[in-house]
């Protein structure tokens, strides 16, 4: 999915379909975006396939400002989910970044 270190080059991703993507050092950081099929939520579930990993997450509404933050995850290796309220047909945007310069390779569904 490289580039996508910044959400102007953000990786269109179908819901539904499990993504797997790596925080490949301190300074990288992954965007996302997916267009809403419906008004209500969906809900992002992050699955840390690394011992080392602390993962985060940011989201964005259609005009790029920032929506929140996903739950504070405080360990390595944990997952994380989020739930994001959406409007159908707009196109939103997920950055997954590491805390404290970990690394590992993570794998997402949005849902």
């Amino acid at each position: 999915y490289e580039p996508n270190d910044d959400i102007f080059n953000a990786r269109p991703v179908p819901l539904g379909s499990t993504i797997s993507a790596g925080i490949m050092d301190s300074d990288d950081t992954d965007y996302f975006s997916f267009v809403s099929p419906r008004n209500g939520t969906v809900t992002f579930t992050l699955t840390n396939k690394s011992t080392t990993l602390i993962p985060a997450l940011s989201t964005f509404y259609p005009n790029r400002w920032s929506s929140g933050f996903g739950p504070d995850v405080r360990s390595p290796g944990l997952n994380l989910r989020h739930t994001l309220e959406v409007l159908k047909d707009e196109t939103y945007f997920v950055q997954i970044w590491s805390q404290r310069n970990t690394t590992g390779e993570y794998s997402f569904i949005i849902e």
